[in-house]
């Protein structure tokens, strides 16, 4: 009888743990994977561990930390085309420069807009393992990476650490409208 007991329980147990909601971080990262290969497929997830988080704050310092290499690498080449009697490849340089510092003023402006979100969680780093297989053949994921958001948007998934925070500034409200800005001018120009 005691034995029946401890199976039932068990059994039980075994019962209430499938009933458990999915992991939406798990879901997300799923979901990404799928849309990233070309055709249908299944992921296998072995593992998924948190490893960093990011606010606004520092995500913001890292774009202007971008825009500032930026300006000053095309300022650099400016300066050398124009030295070297160069006026067309000076102009193409001197265009990139003002480029680049524009969206450091209009990263600024957008700083200032968010004053009162810059210490939430922009988006959070996950180290995975895990599997896509579909008719065409596997992908493998070992010691992978990705960042995702607060409320569940993947922003990049890749094999090379370096690499993940290349795209993060897309977790920040109204960011990528800084490059539509850009783009709206030149097609103006054009």
């Amino acid at each position: 009888m005691k034995k029946i007991l401890i199976i039932l329980a068990a059994a039980a147990m075994m019962l209430s743990c499938s009933g458990r909601q999915p992991d939406p971080v798990a879901q997300a990262l799923e979901e990404a994977v799928k849309l990233s290969i070309s055709e249908p497929c299944k992921f296998r997830l072995y593992t998924l561990e948190l490893t960093d988080s990011t606010t606004f704050r520092t995500e913001f310092e890292r774009r202007a930390k971008v825009f500032e290499v930026k300006s000053k690498r095309e300022g650099e080449l400016y300066s050398r085309y124009f030295t070297e009697g160069k006026p067309k490849n000076a102009a193409v340089h001197m265009e990139a420069m003002t480029k680049a510092n524009r969206n450091h003023e209009s990263l600024d402006s957008l700083m200032h807009s968010l004053e009162q979100r810059l210490d939430d969680i922009a988006y959070y780093d996950y180290r995975f393992s895990g599997k896509a297989y579909g008719d065409s053949g596997e992908v493998e994921y070992h010691d992978s990476w990705f960042t995702i958001t607060p409320d569940g948007k993947v922003l990049a998934i890749t094999h090379d650490k370096k690499e993940l925070h290349k795209n993060a500034g897309r977790a920040i409200p109204g960011y990528m409208d800084i490059f539509r800005a850009d783009d709206e001018d030149e097609e103006l120009q054009n």
